[in-house]
């Protein structure tokens, strides 16, 4: 069970008298990519901030690492990077080397304070997503696709043995979502990276193999991207055409 990174079963979670996810159950496996889909409402970021222990009072059981998500203190071991990061004021007083640098603060005692070694961190963090040009840019001044990877540097510069990331691909054309894709790859490959993504960019993310977990409040299918275009009981939840442009397989 040491190859488990992320433990969760049979968890259930409600917003007042609305239940958004019921009796869910899923492994991640180091070194795996999960990829999180399910429609809008399906519950998706409300489990992701669930395990990071962004939210409370779920019934059932997380573990990280091994670890009861209550007794979790580890958190550099988890990069995170939220939904939605390119909406910064252009006059946001900060660097993008200083917007990394906050990734490191979180396991600092007080006094807070960033040494050399810490820079030096900051800096390979951009340097491995393509941004060490950017360190010391105003994050407001940068596109989306640049602040997308400053922001990811910040979720790596603890250097995670997992990444969560909430729709990271939305605010990027086609190409910086290309390099972001080939990033993920290289993260994987290369540092043994562990990847739990939410996105609706289904088609793309399965290039990346690894596995889809479907979810509607309720887990609809947790297998392997070619499992998931033979199943003919997935045809019959998403329909014969959605599943095969999923797939790549519709040709018309």
């Amino acid at each position: 069970m040491n190859d488990v990174i992320l433990s969760v079963d049979h968890l259930s979670f409600r917003y007042g008298a609305s239940e958004t996810l019921s009796d869910v159950s899923f492994r991640v496996r180091r070194g795996d990519f999960v990829a999180l889909a399910g429609p809008n409402g399906a519950g998706k970021t409300t489990l992701m901030k669930l395990v990071l222990g962004l939210l409370d009072g779920y019934e059932g059981d997380i573990e990280l690492f091994g670890t009861p998500r209550s007794a979790f203190r580890d958190h550099r071991k988890v990069g995170y990077l939220p939904q939605r990061v390119n909406t910064f004021n252009p006059l946001f007083p900060a660097t993008s080397g200083e917007v990394v640098g906050l990734g490191l603060l979180s396991g600092k005692r007080l006094p807070k304070r960033l040494d050399g070694a810490d820079r030096e961190r900051i800096r390979e963090a951009l340097r491995s997503v393509d941004a060490l040009d950017l360190e010391h840019s105003p994050i407001g001044s940068l596109s989306g696709g640049q602040q997308q990877r400053v922001f990811l540097a910040r979720a790596l510069v603890s250097d995670p043995e997992l990444l969560v990331l909430d729709e990271p691909v939305t605010a990027l054309d086609p190409e910086a979502r290309a390099r972001f894709y080939a990033l993920l790859t290289r993260l994987r490959s290369e540092e043994g990276k562990t990847v739990v993504m939410i996105t609706h960019d289904i088609p793309h993310a399965g290039e990346q193999g690894g596995t889809l977990l479907y979810l509607d409040k309720s887990v609809v299918f947790f297998g392997g991207f070619d499992e998931f275009c033979r199943s003919k009981s997935m045809e019959g939840k998403f329909g014969y055409f959605d599943q095969h442009v999923i797939c790549h397989q519709h040709t018309t």
